[in-house]
């Protein structure tokens, strides 16, 4: 009887041992990609503490969603970084982006900047007070680019851009700490219903994008289909 049983679990350990290798198979031809923490043209203490590190996350999600490439992530991809912050605050040069490439081990370096994340006035003519005459409102804006550099030469190979409007809440004066809180709340639901949006929009178009395929790689099509 218990060589029986032995017997029946053979064909299921062949077959997770055939997954795995599958997966590993797929693993080793699949381009390999690193999300990179999105940087800001401007001074913004929440997307610095919490915005940048959700954005990240949203792209590493549709990235991974995909199963077109071999994702970096965690500790894999923090503790190269370590003292690399000069990296992400500017743009990535193409030398920086190699060694960068090398140091993570993968094929594209994915890089974002938050553009605008305030209010913006609009153009003379869009709206008339009551007066009668043309006068300039004020409406809040969030503008995010992307951009993907291959890490053999660090040249940029796609790149795309969302905009998106929305309105921003006043906070009361009651204490320096009190309206500082306030405001990262604000900041906190106007990412989620503003600039999220535009987050979520551009990471889709980035998973599907037809990126050139790097030497010893399959298309992420190709290693995509090895784990279907």
């Amino acid at each position: 009887m218990i060589r029986h049983r032995a017997w029946c679990l053979l064909p299921l350990t062949l077959l997770v041992f055939s997954s795995e290798r599958l997966v590993g198979e797929a693993d080793a031809v699949r381009p390999g990609v690193a999300v990179l923490e999105a940087g800001a043209t401007f001074e913004n203490s929440w997307w610095v503490v919490e915005g940048a590190v959700l954005a990240q996350a949203v792209f590493e999600a549709a990235l991974d969603e995909s199963d077109r490439f071999r994702l970096v992530t965690g500790d894999e991809l923090s503790d190269p970084l370590e003292g690399q912050k000069i990296w992400l605050s500017r743009e990535i040069s193409p030398a920086n982006a190699v060694r960068l490439g090398r140091r993570l081990g993968v094929d594209y370096l994915v890089t974002g900047t938050l553009q605008q994340f305030g209010m913006s006035r609009r153009r003379p003519g869009e709206k008339k007070g009551k007066s009668g005459k043309v006068g300039l409102t004020k409406t809040f804006v969030v503008t995010f680019t992307v951009r993907v550099l291959d890490a053999a030469d660090g040249s940029l190979i796609w790149a795309s851009e969302g905009s998106a409007e929305g309105e921003r809440q006043k906070t009361r004066a009651r204490g320096e700490e009190e309206d500082s809180a306030a405001e990262a709340a604000e900041d906190r639901r106007l990412y989620e219903t503003v600039l999220l949006p535009v987050l979520e929009r551009l990471a889709t178009d980035l998973a599907l994008a037809q990126l050139p395929t790097p030497a010893g790689s399959a298309t992420p099509d190709e290693a995509a289909s090895l784990v279907e």
